[in-house]
């Protein structure tokens, strides 16, 4: 999918249509969420946001490329999460590494 084109339809929706704040969709995710979990959902709109960021860089996505869709005006503002990506990833290898343990 090319940068330059926007979304196909709305992130946020209710009931089909969509939201004209994200602030409520968030507060409902958050209600819902902290519902289903033993502890408060306390993660912001924002940590969402970094999390996408580092994952896009443990993917291997350009750095330009994820510099762009972040939104920063300068690719140093994105090159600090590469070393988040980095321990993203060995937190991953470690995870599959016990699960491949506990499946033996």
């Amino acid at each position: 999918r090319s940068l330059d084109r926007k979304p196909a339809g709305p992130v946020f929706t209710y009931r089909d249509k969509p939201r004209r704040s994200i602030r409520v969709s968030w507060a409902k995710i958050r209600r819902e969420a902290t519902k289903r979990l033993p502890e408060p959902f306390t993660a912001r709109i924002h940590d969402m946001r970094h999390t996408g960021i580092t994952r896009m860089i443990a993917a291997g996505r350009p750095l330009m490329e994820v510099s762009m869709v972040a939104g920063h005006s300068q690719v140093t503002t994105t090159q600090r999460y590469v070393h988040l990506a980095a321990e993203y990833g060995e937190l991953i290898y470690a995870m599959n590494e016990r699960r491949a343990k506990v499946s033996d």
